[in-house]
């Protein structure tokens, strides 16, 4: 009688067993049907967007804690990657030598007097304005004639550079290490 006793609790075990488990599939397949157009309709959104919009809009919105947006081919779209460093055509150029070790020997002044005279003479153009007009705004930033600098910022550049952080370029060492310096950028002429 006992072993009639535990089959019959065993098998009604098993018929609750299988009627929960009927009700959480039917459960879930209701909830499936509500979250997929849901994630559907967020993707077609999401995609609508353009990289930098979709970005903004994600961190306004707290939808992710980083996020980076692939082109249809799955390469970065944003952030972009960064461009692999050029070698220098300068580095085993004599004047141009001489004018980064009066530069890195924090002789400023003297460096930048160095790279004027440089690109004055020099039209090799496997040695490209920028890299050169850099170096010299650079050290004429450094040994504080800011004026100069921002007439050669004009010069070189032709007022290319709208924006603060582009001017920062312009005077970015070639190095990691970046020392800060101030400018005062006057407003563009009209």
């Amino acid at each position: 009688m006992l072993y009639f006793i535990n089959e019959a609790a065993a098998g009604q075990r098993d018929l609750a067993r299988r009627k929960l488990g009927d009700a959480y599939r039917g459960q879930l397949r209701l909830v499936g049907k509500r979250i997929d157009p849901f994630w559907e309709q967020r993707a077609r959104d999401l995609d609508a967007r353009a990289a930098a919009a979709f970005i903004k809009h994600c961190v306004r919105h707290g939808l992710a804690d980083s996020v980076i947006c692939l082109n249809r081919d799955g390469t970065p779209a944003y952030p972009a990657l960064a461009t692999p460093p050029q070698p220098d055509p300068t580095a085993g150029r004599a004047q141009w030598v001489e004018a980064r070790r009066l530069e890195d020997g924090g002789n400023q002044a003297a460096a930048a007097e160095e790279y004027a005279r440089l690109i004055a003479v020099e039209h090799d153009p496997a040695t490209a304005v920028r890299p050169r007009a850099q170096a010299h705004i650079r050290c004429l930033a450094a040994s504080g004639r800011k004026a100069a600098a921002l007439r050669a910022i004009e010069t070189h550049f032709d007022r290319q550079f709208a924006t603060p952080t582009a001017w920062m370029a312009a005077l970015s060492p070639p190095t990691s290490t970046c020392s800060m310096c101030s400018l005062r950028i006057p407003p563009a002429s009209a």
